[in-house]
């Protein structure tokens, strides 16, 4: 391997200490991906799995019989494809050279089922029509880019060990019913079309339940995970009943019915992903060296859904004309960069932990109902109900509940970039050295953490921050209420800076030892602040939530400079 440093080179991570810094981010992930392919003097332990499965399944049923026509028809489609790159259930041992283990996953499902039923009585003597149809189409895409249950050693030698997955699911379902009935018998026309769309796609870059130890050496550990699913469901009814005529009032009265058109379409539309940069239950240890943990997870999904309904009744005699469409759509996943809930270690050196996820649902429905009624004394009535909901979907950049980050010896830093959760949970200690740790999130930057940032100059930032999904851009948000909750903060020797916008819940801030800045976003009248009798511990509340803050030399509310006196 060339000795090109090329987490400086194509990441920049070393100015990656600003909202604006990430804005180029994704163009030097993808130069770092290039590059990883091209070693030439290295170890190359690698593996490839792309599975692509299609599914369709059509069923026509076309009725046309001389008295009652029954019609139904139902398509059942179903596609699964699992896909994994390279696993590892007992040891792989590289020795001492600069080493590649390479697992790459690419699962692409397909389903479509499409129903199409038609009734038609062909005698006068015929009363009824009755058509119905129900598709039914499910995929399933699960990739793997490298699955690590036993042990993962490199030794000493700048390693790379990179997993990418790539999980498409596509499901499309079509139903279509169509009752006519133009005899002077005729008494129902009935449509009924009902269609179900599931796509489900799941991917994760490195999944970790064993051990990952890289040794000495600037390592790096990349996790990459995309999912997308695209759910359509389709249902179209129509119930025509024509030339009704019953000329003894008396004989509709003993059917206990009148003319009756009726149609009922429902169209359902589910999209559910999980992408996950790097997912460990385990153990990831970098050991001595520069290095860089890195999970990107990008989730995409669209649900969209159309109902129509049309129910006409043309009848000399009283009637009634329904015509009901549903439509359901629902988007349903989560993208997370990096999940730990084991332990991730990464030594003595100036290393970087670096989550990201981008969770992009779309949810669509639309329902159209249409009664028409020629008759006199007949009625009509129209129902339609729509859903589309992808409330149920999120991004964490980091979600470390129930694990602990230990960066070590070194300047090393923390960073999270997600659309929703910047860093949640767990706890996290960056050791000795001028650490940073940033949780930037467009709900919250960081929530429900314990921080430890040791001995050194260390500076901390939850910030609130708008993302566009598509460029990866964001901004600062311009209400950044909420930026940090419930969560702890500890300094300890250094002169520490601690940046947030506004905090939600419980949070406390002990800068420990030395001279350490608080940084609050708004203005001072929006807080009522009050000194302890230590002079050293402020209480700042908001809306009923309190901020603690000890052993903070200096406050600002903007630009405006306070020392915790100012508040005796």
């Amino acid at each position: 391997m060339t000795e090109r440093n090329i987490v400086s080179e194509y990441m920049q991570l070393a100015d990656v200490t600003s909202v604006e810094d990430f804005s180029g981010l994704i163009p030097h992930i993808n130069g770092l991906e290039r590059y990883s392919f091209e070693p030439t003097e290295a170890n190359i332990i690698h593996d490839l799995a792309d599975r692509d499965e299609h599914d369709t399944d059509h069923d026509r049923s076309h009725i046309e019989s001389p008295e009652n026509s029954l019609s139904i028809a139902s398509a059942n489609s179903f596609s699964e494809s699992l896909a994994t790159g390279n696993i590892n259930l007992e040891q792989i041992a590289t020795g001492r050279d600069n080493d590649f283990i390479l697992g790459i996953a690419n699962a692409d499902a397909l389903s479509e089922a499409t129903a199409i039923a038609n009734a038609k009585p062909l005698s006068d003597g015929a009363v009824s029509a009755e058509a119905d149809s129900l598709a039914i189409a499910s995929s399933l895409a699960v990739a793997t880019g490298i699955d690590n249950s036993g042990n993962i050693a490199t030794n000493k030698g700048n390693d790379i060990i990179f997993g990418l997955a790539i999980a498409n699911a596509s499901s499309a379902a079509k139903a279509r019913s169509k009752a006519k009935s133009t005899s002077d018998s005729s008494l129902t026309a009935i449509a009924n079309s009902e269609s179900v769309a599931e796509s489900i796609a799941g991917a994760a870059g490195i999944n970790n339940s064993g051990k990952i130890d890289t040794g000495k050496g600037h390592d790096v550990i990349i996790g990459l995970a995309s999912t997308s699913t695209s759910s359509e469901g389709i249902a179209k009814a129509k119930a025509i009943l024509e030339n009704h005529t019953v000329d003894d009032v008396t004989e509709l009265a003993d059917t206990q019915i009148g003319a009756i058109a009726e149609g009922t379409s429902i169209a359902v539309a589910i999209g559910q992903t999980q992408a996950l940069g790097i997912n460990n239950t385990g153990e990831i240890l970098t050991g001595q060296g520069n290095d860089l943990i890195l999970g990107l997870a990008n989730a995409e999904s669209l649900s969209d859904v159309r109902a129509r309904s049309q129910a006409r009744l043309v009848t000399e005699n009283p009637g009634a004309a329904e015509a009901d469409a549903n439509g359901n759509a629902l988007a349903i996943g989560d993208a997370v960069g990096i999940v730990n809930s084991g332990k991730i270690a990464t030594g003595k050196g100036n290393d970087t932990i670096l989550g990201i996820a981008v969770n992009n649902p779309t949810a669509e429905a639309n329902a159209d109902a249409l009664a028409d009624v020629v008759a006199e004394e007949s009625s009509s009535d129209t129902n339609t109900f729509t859903v589309a909901d992808n409330s149920a979907t999120i991004a964490i950049g980091i979600n470390n509940s129930g694990g602990k980050i230990d960066t070590g010896k070194g300047n090393d830093r923390v960073i999270s970039h997600s659309s929703a959760i910047g860093i949640l949970g767990g706890e996290i200690d960056t050791g000795k050295g001028d650490d940073l740790v940033i949780g930037y999130g467009g709900d919250v930057g960081i929530a429900d953490s314990i921080i430890r940032t040791g001995t050194g100059d260390d500076y901390v930032n939850a910030t609130k921050i708008d993302l566009d999904p598509l460029t990866g851009n964001f901004t600062l948000s311009e209400d950044r209420a909420g930026s940090i909750r419930n969560t702890e903060i500890y300094g300890d020797s250094g002169h520490d800076t601690f940046k947030i916008g506004g905090f939600e819940e419980n949070v406390l801030i002990d800068g420990g030892r030395d001279f350490d800045v608080l940084k609050l976003w708004g203005n001072i009248d929006d807080y009522q602040i009050t000194l302890g009798s230590d002079s050293q511990t402020l209480t700042i509340e908001d809306a009923g939530s309190v901020l603690t803050a000890k052993n903070v030399e200096e406050i600002y509310f903007e630009r405006d400079r306070y020392t915790p006196t100012d508040f005796a």
